[in-house]
């Protein structure tokens, strides 16, 4: 049964790789600050009856008052961690934030790593500004990272299929569960995790070192989104993971409480995808919902998909800073493994409804 699952993981995690391997051959900004393209810009800030209600994520903030940074800017920074060179995400970052955003860190190691700091408009800027720092980590996008999730998320599926049958996972003390998960890793495999999070650990402080008056935030998507969450957990700094797994069965091996989880973590994940169903949430989670510019129901890969999910949060929400998502969201990308509009003119800003004469309707497909 192991085995089978094992194989199982290999073969989905392998199968959403390739897609995120032809959709980074030609990275895109997702937003831009400029463009003479008006329809890529929208802002919904809820006062507008005519309009869908924003989702809560898109209220809230992170970082320094005079800096802070929102829902869509994590999302960019967790898209942006799959640059290959350091020249692309230097180019994606000034499409995206201008001269207000510096990179101050890039590492394209296991996990990759960079970190951007986001300052207001000076003259001239110094490490004692108080900026908003945000670290990402690239989630899955080759086989060793494929691997490390396996690793990790095996166990905690098969556990969660033999709930099903006779429940455990409910009635065992957590620490009994984490020993069972600790046990079946390989010594590879718990070595490399590991140092994963020792890195980012060390990461963080080198970096909150150098910029002691800037507030630090996580981020990533999928498995960096995990490493992210866990990593702001312990370290009792804010986190937001895009589409990544659950954290409960992995506090007690990293020496994380339940509290410090709620305290400092949310991750925002589509319905459509099944990674975050891997193993149990217990930080604010924001689901979205994944639908296509048809109304129908997106396939998993497309809901696990950084992109996807910035743009079901932009056609809702809009964005505050009235950046243009055109390119990103209402233009058909051939580079990409996506062969439609992430969304539809039709449905900014407006509710999914079945009604045969609604602006944006559902297509019922299941």
């Amino acid at each position: 049964c192991h085995n089978i699952v094992f194989v199982a993981l290999i073969y989905a995690f392998s199968y959403v790789t390739i897609q995120f391997d032809m959709d980074s051959f030609r990275l895109s900004p997702m937003m831009t600050i400029s463009g003479t393209n008006e329809s890529g810009v929208f802002y919904n800030d809820g006062s507008n009856q005519s309009l869908v209600t924003p989702y809560p994520a898109c209220s809230m903030t992170w970082g320094n008052e005079q800096t802070e940074v929102r829902i869509l800017d994590l999302a960019a920074m967790a898209y942006y961690a799959y640059s290959w060179d350091n020249s692309t995400f230097d180019r994606l970052l000034e499409q995206s934030f201008g001269k207000n955003a510096t990179r101050v860190f890039f590492d394209d190691g296991v996990p990759s790593i960079v970190a951007t700091r986001h300052c207001a408009e000076v003259a001239e800027r110094t490490k004692e500004d108080s900026c908003t720092l945000i670290m990402s980590v690239k989630g899955t996008s080759n086989k060793l990272e494929i691997m490390t999730d396996v690793g990790i998320f095996s166990t905690v599926s098969i556990m969660q299929l033999c709930d099903l049958i006779a429940p455990l996972l409910g009635t065992v003390p957590k620490t009994v569960i984490a020993s069972i998960i600790s046990g079946f890793r390989l010594p590879a495999m718990k070595d490399s995790q590991d140092k994963y999070m020792e890195r980012l650990e060390q990461t963080m402080q080198d970096l909150q070192t150098e910029f002691p008056k800037d507030a630090m935030v996580f981020t990533g998507h999928s498995l960096g989104g995990n490493f992210a969450e866990l990593a702001g957990a312990k370290m009792g700094l804010p986190a937001v993971g895009f589409s990544a797994p659950g954290q409960f069965y992995m506090m007690a091996t990293y020496g994380i409480g339940e509290e410090e989880i709620a305290e400092n973590v949310m991750t925002v994940h589509s319905t459509g995808d099944w990674v975050p169903h891997v193993a149990k949430h217990v930080d604010t989670v924001q689901r979205i919902v994944c639908r296509d510019a048809n109304g129908m129901y997106s396939t998993t890969a497309q809901c696990h998909s950084i992109r996807k999910i910035a743009c079901e949060l932009w056609r809702v929400c809009g964005d505050v800073n009235n950046r243009n998502f055109l390119e990103a969201c209402l233009l058909i990308d051939p580079s990409t493994f996506v062969k439609e509009a992430l969304v539809s003119t039709n449905c900014i800003g407006q509710q999914f409804s079945k009604k045969r004469n609604a602006t944006c309707r559902i297509v019922s497909d299941r």
